[in-house]
């Protein structure tokens, strides 16, 4: 909404419920004048502004796995553990792996660090991906989009 694009469709569907609650057609009419704008949008591919976002989105992503990994492992070396059961969770975890004799073992219902790092390393991995796109689309989208109006 607080984008010039937000602001455009609350004010046409504002038109459009008003004057379409007296005037039949008005708010098919204005239906159709978004859906094309929405077409020419997609014709001319993302701005370099929604471009910039994106990587900044990105950028911000990345630094928090950053952070998050860093102090997850800090919280691990400060209580000396690889393991250990969750708060919330935690006693009724240790209760059932007590009860199935897992307790201590790979199959016990505990927080690991190798765990909790593999889903560090998967999201830095989608960051990643979502640059790689991001940079194809930079590349390839002019051409794609001059192969189209070319013809």
């Amino acid at each position: 909404m607080r984008t010039r694009e937000g602001l455009q469709q609350l004010a046409v569907d504002g038109i459009s419920k008003v004057v379409g609650a007296y005037v039949p057609g008005v708010g098919e009419a204005m239906a159709l004048g978004s859906t094309a704008q929405e077409a020419n949008e997609a014709e001319e591919g993302l701005s370099l502004l929604k471009l910039g976002k994106i990587q900044n989105t990105l950028d911000d992503l990345g630094v928090f796995v950053s952070k998050l990994t860093a102090s997850t492992n800090a919280a691990f070396a400060e209580l000396g553990l690889k393991e250990f059961y969750d708060k919330e969770t935690g006693t009724r975890d240790y209760l059932i792996d007590l009860a199935l004799n897992q307790v201590g073992t790979t199959d016990a219902r505990t927080v690991r660090q190798s765990e909790v790092m593999q889903l560090a390393d998967k999201a830095r991995d989608n960051v990643a991906i979502g640059r790689e796109f991001l940079t194809m689309y930079r590349e390839k989208a002019p051409a794609i989009r001059n192969r189209y109006r070319a013809s």
